[in-house]
C-alpha cells in the first residue's frame, strides 16, 4: 500500500490552517495589494455599493465561515470581517479570483436586510497571519480501515510536532464505527502521539484518553447504534457536543471512511441534517471528507447515504481514492487549493444593527461570465459576534 499519501493529506491541513487564520488589517491602514494590482486602503462607503445579483440556478456552494469583528474594531465603528476559503470553479481546477465593491471584475456582494454593503477584500496570504485553529480527525476504526490505520497514526504524530512550532494550533481525535469507540479532547502532539501509539491498526482510536477520558467515555454511552454500522454523522455530533473548542477558533474536520453514513433512521443522524443552518451552523466547522473506496453508488435513500454530502453541505472538499490510496498526488487534493485561495471580506457601518436582533445576511457570487453562481443567507445577531 502507498502510505506516502498520508503525508500528503496531512501537509495539506498546514495550509489549511494557515489560510484558515489569517490576522486582521493593522491599525495604521496599510495598503493591500489585490489581484492584477489593484489596490484598496479603506472599506469602500455602502453609497457605491450595488444590489447583489440576479443569478438564477447556483451551480457551487459556499464554503462555511464565522462571522466576527475585526481587531481594528471600536465601541462606536463596528467591522466585520469573515474569511471564504477558495469557491472552484464548476469542471475545472481553478479557483475564483475573488473582488469586491468598485472592482471591475466584482463577483462577491453582501446585503444586510436588503441593503448593499461596500466590501473591502483581498487574499488572505497578502497579510501576517496569526494562527488559532482547533482540528478534529474522525477516523473510521471498523475493521476494513486496518491498513489505513498504521499510516494515518504515524503521519498524525508527525504532522502535528512540525505544525505545533509554529502556530497555535490543537488537536483531537474520535474514533468510531456504530458508536464512538475512542477520543481524546483537545491536546498537544505530544499527548497525540502517546493516545495512538498505545496499540496498532484500528485499535489505535479505540478507547478514551486525557484527564476527561472517563467524562468523554461516558458521553460516547449517549450516542449510537449497532457496532456493526458506520456513521460519521455520529461521531460530528459527539465531537462538537463534548469537545473543548476555542472560543472565536475555526474548526476543521477531517474525516476517513471507506463506508457509507448509516443513520439509523435518526433525522440528527443523517448527512441531510446538515443542509439546514438551523441544524448546523456554519460557525461549527467545516467537514473535509478522504473516502477510500471504489463503491460510492449509494442510492443515498433509508439509511445508507454518501458520506461525502457531509462536506457538500458545510462547503468543505472530498478526495475520492481506492483502497491502497495509490496514484494520488498532493496537487490532486482539492482541499489544498481551496485553503491556499482564502479570502479575507471586511464590511462596515452596522451599528444600526446592534439591536440583540437577528438580521439577514445575503452573500452573493457571480462571475461576469456567470460561469460561477452561488449563493447564501444567513441570520446573524450583530450584537452577539
Amino acid at each position: 500500500m502507498n502510505t506516502s499519501i498520508y503525508s500528503r493529506i496531512f501537509k495539506l491541513a498546514i495550509l489549511a490552517c494557515l489560510m484558515l487564520n489569517v490576522a486582521c488589517l493593522k491599525k495604521d491602514d496599510k495598503t493591500i495589494m489585490l489581484n492584477g494590482g489593484r489596490t484598496h486602503t479603506t472599506i469602500p462607503d455602502d453609497s457605491i455599493a450595488t444590489p447583489n445579483p440576479d443569478i438564477g440556478t447556483p451551480n457551487t456552494r459556499i464554503p462555511n465561515f464565522i462571522f466576527k469583528y475585526a481587531e481594528e474594531s471600536t465601541d462606536d465603528n463596528k467591522i466585520v470581517r469573515f474569511d471564504v476559503s477558495g469557491i472552484q470553479i464548476p469542471d475545472s481546477n481553478n479557483y475564483l479570483v475573488l473582488s469586491g465593491t468598485g472592482d471591475q471584475e466584482q463577483d462577491l456582494w453582501v446585503e444586510v436586510d436588503g441593503g448593499p454593503k461596500g466590501l473591502l477584500i483581498y487574499k488572505a496570504d497578502e497579510e501576517d497571519t496569526k494562527l488559532c485553529s482547533d482540528f478534529v480527525f474522525l477516523i473510521d476504526n471498523s475493521g476494513s480501515m486496518d491498513d489505513e490505520a498504521n499510516a494515518i497514526a504515524r503521519d498524525i504524530v508527525e504532522w502535528a510536532q512540525t505544525l505545533s512550532q509554529s502556530i497555535d494550533i490543537r488537536f483531537a481525535i474520535v474514533g468510531y464505527d456504530g458508536r464512538i469507540t475512542g477520543a481524546i479532547n483537545f491536546t498537544t502532539p505530544d499527548n497525540i502521539a502517546t493516545y495512538l501509539n498505545r496499540s496498532t491498526g484500528v485499535e489505535r482510536t479505540c478507547g478514551f484518553s486525557g484527564d476527561d477520558a472517563a467524562a468523554l467515555e461516558t458521553a460516547a454511552g449517549k450516542y449510537g447504534g449497532t457496532s456493526a454500522t458506520e456513521c460519521p454523522m455520529m461521531a460530528l455530533h459527539y465531537a462538537n457536543d463534548n469537545l473543548a473548542f476555542r472560543e472565536g477558533a475555526n474548526r476543521v474536520y477531517v474525516n476517513f471512511t471507506d463506508e457509507p453514513n448509516e443513520s439509523y433512521d435518526r433525522d440528527e443522524y443523517s448527512v441531510h441534517y446538515l443542509a439546514s443552518q438551523d441544524n448546523w451552523d456554519p460557525a461549527n466547522g467545516t467537514i473535509h471528507t478522504v473516502y477510500s473506496s471504489t463503491d460510492n453508488q449509494y442510492n443515498d435513500s433509508g439509511t445508507v447515504e454518501r458520506p461525502w454530502m457531509m462536506s457538500e453541505y458545510t462547503g468543505g472538499t472530498v478526495l475520492f481514492t481506492n483502497a491502497s490510496f495509490t496514484g494520488v498526488s498532493l496537487n490532486d487534493l482539492p482541499v489544498t487549493g481551496s485553503m491556499k485561495n482564502t479570502y479575507v471580506v471586511k464590511f462596515g457601518n452596522v451599528m444600526q444593527y446592534m439591536d440583540n436582533k437577528k438580521h439577514t445576511i445575503k452573500l452573493t457570487v457571480m462571475t461576469i461570465d456567470r460561469m460561477v453562481r452561488a449563493e447564501r443567507e444567513y441570520e446573524v445577531n450583530f450584537s452577539e459576534l
